[in-house]
């Protein structure tokens, strides 16, 4: 079940070759959330959490696999387990003190009794595990630590291209700035030391924040930032640049 937008995954479109139902339910809404809330009292099968109740009371897996971007945000996916008395186990790519800032307390509760009452609980990091347990209060939830799988370049990695002229240091990844951290980017390279500097930085990706970062290229004068968009293989990527750059807030934390 999709609760963000679909995309195209080779082990997803495997399973379904297999003939593996998938459902995409749109989570979002492009009206106001004043107008949403109205609409839920007055059609409730049309909202988000109704839709997917239904839909799991329909088709009763044997077991619920919760995929979380952070940790607050499929609350009410394992109230709805809860409810309707399915098996489920959480996986959370994100924990980060900064959900403190909009974690209401009934909603802090509701995650405590989905984390306690889930099978087993996934974090990418022991740092994860531990800042979650302080956020739910401390209490003594099924947990375990998984390594994400990380893509490779199969048995023949490009050869090291040539820095006779400039490194090119590449970031790969979302162009959004908070997560990401690209304005603390746009901050450090803006210096005069590092136009002067022999590198050349290249960014691969898509995002919300591109024109901003079209804007910044202009405004600061940075003639050593290219913005290449997404990249079509990492091969493509390792066989033109020498260094991965990573700034992020939140990338540690995950």
């Amino acid at each position: 079940i999709y609760t963000a937008a679909p995309y195209r995954d080779e082990n997803i479109c495997s399973l379904r070759r297999k003939r593996i139902p998938f459902f995409y339910l749109k989570r979002r809404s492009l009206l106001p959330l004043r107008i949403q809330r109205y609409l839920s009292t007055k059609f409730p099968a049309i909202v988000w959490p109704d839709r997917l109740k239904r839909l799991l009371r329909k088709t009763r897996p044997r077991l619920v696999v919760i995929s979380q971007g952070n940790n607050c945000s499929a609350g009410e996916i394992m109230q709805i387990c809860l409810e309707l008395g399915l098996r489920y186990i959480t996986l959370t790519q994100l924990v980060t003190e900064y959900h403190f800032l909009q974690l209401k307390e009934n909603a802090r509760l509701k995650l405590k009794t989905g984390y306690a009452n889930s099978l087993m609980n996934f974090f990418v990091s022991e740092d994860n595990k531990t800042i979650n347990s302080i956020m739910m209060g401390g209490i003594d939830i099924p947990a375990k630590i998984i390594n994400n799988p990380i893509s490779t370049l199969g048995v023949s990695p490009p050869n090291f291209p040539s820095s006779e002229h400039a490194f090119r240091i590449a970031y790969v990844g979302r162009i959004e700035a908070f997560h990401k951290g690209l304005d603390l980017f746009i901050r450090v390279i803006s210096a005069d030391k590092w136009k002067k500097r022999p590198v050349l930085f290249t960014l691969y990706g898509s995002g919300p924040h591109e024109d901003w970062l079209r804007d910044c290229i202009i405004s600061y004068d940075l003639k050593n930032v290219e913005l290449l968009g997404p990249y079509s293989s990492l091969h493509q990527v390792w066989s033109y640049n020498h260094i991965l750059l990573l700034p992020s807030r939140l990338q540690g934390q995950s």
